[in-house]
Parts: structure tokens; sequence; C-alpha cells
């Protein structure tokens, strides 16, 4: 068994047992809420459900693909990405390599940074 395969066999243990409220995103979730951001500016009517998506979510077009992001403030413009559980393996991998084998503080201060999980 890989580490990826270990890793998304506990990861989704994990995601089963939480709440559907959970931060984490499926493929499927992630994508109702891009076609739910893009009905509310389009249609310009906002429901109270509306306001709450837009508070936590806003949208980035990069090339033809949306993507998820935490709504900027005047204060931070860093780019703050949601990211689906199928891509969270690659993205800690790629971050645990980057800090050189770094511990989990350090892991989770630089995933901070860029990623939303």
């Amino acid at each position: 068994m890989t580490s990826r395969e270990k890793f998304y066999e506990f990861f989704y243990k994990i995601v089963n047992e939480k709440n559907n409220n959970s931060v984490y995103l499926s493929a499927v979730k992630y994508n109702k809420i891009v076609s739910e951001i893009k009905n509310v500016r389009s249609s310009g009517i906002k429901s109270n459900k509306a306001y709450r998506i837009l508070k936590r979510y806003d949208l980035i077009t990069i090339g033809e693909e949306d993507k998820l992001i935490l709504p900027l403030l005047e204060s931070n413009t860093n780019i703050v990405y949601y990211i689906t559980n199928e891509h969270i393996y690659d993205v800690l991998h790629d971050v645990h390599l980057s800090i050189g084998h770094g511990g989990k503080h350090r892991m989770n201060a630089e995933v901070k940074k860029s990623i939303k999980i």
C-alpha cells in the first residue's frame, strides 16, 4: 500500500465521521459552491444563504478555470485557495518536501499561507 493510499484511507475514514458542515470539500461540493457564487453574482438577488457564501468564498479565474479563494481583505493581499479532498495529499506532500521534511508545526504554518483546508 502506497503512502497516498494509506493517507486517503485514514482521511476518508475521518471525513465520513464528520458532519456535512465540515470544511472538507469534495469535488462535487466544490463545483456546487462555484456555481452558486456565479448564480448569485449574475442574478443580483441575495438571500441569507447567498450572503453567507459570499462572506466565506470568492472566485478567481485563472485561464478558463474558476478557483475558490478566501475573500481578499484590504490589509491582506495574499491569495488563499480552497482545495478539494482529492488534492490534499499532493499539497501536503509538496509542502513537506519544500520545507526540508520539517515537522507538523512548520508544515501547518506553511500550508496556511496559501491553502485553506
